[in-house]
């Protein structure tokens, strides 16, 4: 926008020279004439000067680092977003992003520790050390490339590295486990090349069809057998409840026998038969000196012994 403006600027002032230069044609000689060439030759020096100086204007966004070359040698030092002015055709501005990348790495082929194929998917935030971008620029490259160069292939590479150490069955429940080793190995290996890994996520694992097979009947079995366990635990408690319930009805009916046996006195086994003999018999006349029709005595001690 204000190399427009100084584009516009210096535009209009060779226009004016122009119109001043053909206002004076007709007075040549004159020394009007004279101070009016000189100001267009002002007027063409200025516009001039002021489209060349709008040329070297240069913006750097926010979140952005911009290096300096000078007849194509990288000078040392950034420069901080906003306006700077170089040299037209003799200064030239590269511009980074120092803002966090993504890079989304899709089925990554690793073998595991049992020698099983697994593919990692994830994503890998990174960023530049803004402070350092001219080192970047001058030892590995533009923005274009940098990342290519040094970053994606070594990213690959230690992800690859780190699966080995886990089985196939604990990759998927230890993926964050992976990510933070993975993390700390490209941090170690990105810091010559001035590049800071903020994060490494695994989000994905892809097993092999037939380990998920075999890991799909091994569960099967398994819940087999504990189902079965499951069964048979209940039998046995059902069985041992039974026997504790008979046990317990058992020792009820003794102990109400006992209390029975002990309240069935003589005197009372007498009046129960006597109650029994028939409902409509009041009163009964037995002869003195004679023995009762029933000897009431035995028929009580029988019972008690019984």
């Amino acid at each position: 926008m204000l190399t427009l403006v100084f584009l516009a600027i210096g535009i209009l002032a060779i226009i004016g020279a122009v119109v001043i230069i053909g206002q004076s044609a007709s007075d040549i000689g004159s020394g009007f004439t004279v101070g009016k060439s000189a100001l267009a030759g002002v007027l063409i020096v200025a516009g001039i000067a002021t489209i060349i100086v709008g040329f070297g204007w240069r913006e750097i966004g926010p979140g952005q680092v911009g290096v300096k070359a000078r007849f194509g040698q990288v000078q040392e030092g950034t420069l901080n977003p906003g306006l700077h002015w170089l040299v037209p055709a003799i200064d030239n501005l590269t511009i980074f992003d120092g803002r966090v990348q993504a890079y989304n790495f899709e089925n990554i082929e690793s073998a595991t520790q049992d020698l099983q194929q697994v593919r990692l998917s994830g994503l890998i935030n990174y960023h530049i050390d803004a402070t350092k971008a001219d080192k970047i620029l001058q030892e590995i490259g533009g923005p274009g490339s940098y990342a290519e160069k040094v970053f994606l292939r070594p990213s690959n590479t230690a992800l690859k590295e780190i699966t080995p150490a886990y089985s196939a069955a604990s990759v998927v429940s230890k993926r964050d486990e992976i990510g933070n080793r993975t993390l700390a190995t490209l941090r170690e290996r990105m810091e010559p090349f001035h590049i800071i890994v903020d994060r490494v996520s695994v989000e994905n694992v892809g097993l092999n069809e037939l380990f998920l097979t075999s890991v799909e009947a091994k569960q099967i079995a398994e819940q087999d057998l504990q189902r079965a366990d499951f069964e048979a635990q209940t039998k046995v408690k059902l069985a041992e409840g039974d026997r504790d319930s008979r046990i317990t009805r058992a020792q009820g009916e003794a102990q109400a026998n006992d209390l029975l046996n002990a309240s069935l006195t003589g005197p009372l086994l007498q009046w129960t038969y006597i109650q029994q003999l028939a409902d409509n018999i009041k009163l009964m006349m037995i002869p003195t000196g004679q023995d009762f029709i029933f000897d009431l005595s035995t028929v009580a001690e029988d019972a008690m012994a019984e």
